[in-house]
């Protein structure tokens, strides 16, 4: 939702209508919509660490190329796979909270979780909005968002341990 707050200015350099512009928010959606469909059960099937680092390098690159984009074609094919490739933090972190934490602390846990989907929308729109009308070009919420996205990837890299035993468990036991 942070690409909101910029919609105007991506409007003027772009040269599109208002809903095409609005349809940035909503390929991003429709992404976020389409990707647990695949990050679910692959994160059943490999684990979770592993699909997390190729769908975070993934998201960082397109948000890069929503930064780069010179046309309308670009920015909307773009927003879209950042859609899908940032699903996989929704769909994963459930699951990771239920891996991580044991039943009388997991409600806690997930209490805090709880709160960042809600938090993003909020915010984003908040900040892009500061961003754009104190003078910063359009392409720096892409800019903020890329950093973001590499501080959480780096965070899952060297942080995140697997915690999803069971995959290997079965894997080396058939």
């Amino acid at each position: 939702s942070a690409p909101s707050g910029i919609v105007p200015q991506m409007i003027e350099y772009f040269g599109f209508s208002h809903e095409v512009g609005v349809l940035t928010i909503a390929l991003f959606v429709g992404g976020y919509c389409v990707g647990p469909l695949v990050w679910g059960p692959v994160s059943e099937n490999i684990g979770r660490k592993v699909p997390l680092i190729i769908s975070f390098t993934a998201y960082t690159g397109f948000t890069i190329g929503c930064a780069l984009s010179r046309n309308t074609g670009s920015i909307l094919v773009f927003r879209f796979l950042s859609g899908v490739f940032s699903a996989s933090a929704l769909v994963i972190s459930g699951a990771l909270m239920g891996d991580i934490w044991d039943a009388r602390t997991r409600g806690k846990a997930l209490s805090v979780f709880t709160l960042a989907p809600f938090a993003g929308p909020s915010l984003g729109p908040t900040v892009s909005g500061f961003m754009a009308v104190s003078g910063v070009h359009w392409r720096w919420v892409y800019w903020v968002m890329t950093i973001f996205a590499g501080l959480c990837l780096a965070l899952i890299v060297i942080t995140l341990p697997e915690p999803f035993k069971y995959v290997y468990f079965v894997s080396y036991n058939r």
